[in-house]
């Protein structure tokens, strides 16, 4: 019987066409172990409203961004404000089966894939935001770093695109002992591919972030506002 399986993310659905497997040999298996359309591969991007939050201390958003390992604090000794998101390279996935005796013959029917940055939120610190240029300020520089997550999402949506067409050649269907060894190790096909895909998003967004917070950039800001930035960091010394 040929069919769609679950397994954690995957989808059950049925199909009434049947199979009789005429001998026992293995060749004879594999030889009916064939279904006529490739994997069906997709990919989608989701990039949630910013949100703006201008309601927490340099001391809480320095918190925030140790808890979340936003920036490498060694280089800024404050932080003014930060920008945030929680990206993700997901899938959910269908898988289409064939019985052949007492063994399955199983392929990935279709595998919609979703890189996604979630929560994106700018912070403006208190501080700067009892001023109007500063507040522009710091609101325009933490925009940079969204407009980065932007152009990465739109970058690795194309690069995930050519990679799934090659991926979905490469998936051939294959037999197994059962229905939970097909998912198992369909599933742990499919996990591998995304966690490659997640590690590589992480080190583009680390190195085209990097690119925006340099000190040329911090140098800069920091003339701005008639030396506001210098008493509000000097202010928050005198405090600690």
């Amino acid at each position: 019987m040929e069919k769609l399986g679950v397994w954690g993310r995957f989808l059950l659905m049925s199909l009434g066409v049947c199979f009789v497997l005429l001998g026992p040999a293995e060749a004879r298996q594999r030889g009916l172990c064939d279904f006529r359309k490739s994997p069906d591969f997709r990919v989608q991007t989701q990039f949630d409203t910013v949100v703006l939050n201008a309601n927490m201390t340099i001391d809480q958003i320095t918190q925030l961004a140790k808890r979340n390992n936003s920036v490498s604090l060694g280089r800024f000794n404050t932080l003014l404000g930060l920008a945030t998101s929680e990206v993700s390279f997901g899938y959910e996935a269908s898988i289409q089966f064939r019985t052949l005796g007492g063994r399955v013959c199983a392929i990935p029917r279709r595998v919609d894939f979703t890189l996604a940055f979630r929560k994106n939120t700018i912070y403006v610190s208190k501080e700067t935001a009892k001023q109007k240029c500063t507040y522009h300020q710091v609101l325009e520089h933490e925009k940079k770093h969204v407009r980065v997550d932007q152009a990465v999402l739109r970058d690795y949506k194309a690069k995930v695109s050519r990679y799934l067409e090659s991926a979905e050649r490469q998936f051939k269907p294959q037999i197994y002992a059962s229905e939970e060894e097909a998912n198992q190790a369909i599933q742990s096909r499919i996990r591998q591919m995304t966690k490659a895909i997640n590690t590589q998003i992480s080190e583009s967004l680390r190195i085209e972030q990097a690119k925006v917070d340099t000190p040329e950039e911090y140098e800069r800001v920091s003339r701005e506002c008639n030396g506001a930035f210098r008493m509000i960091v000097r202010q928050r010394r005198q405090r600690r």
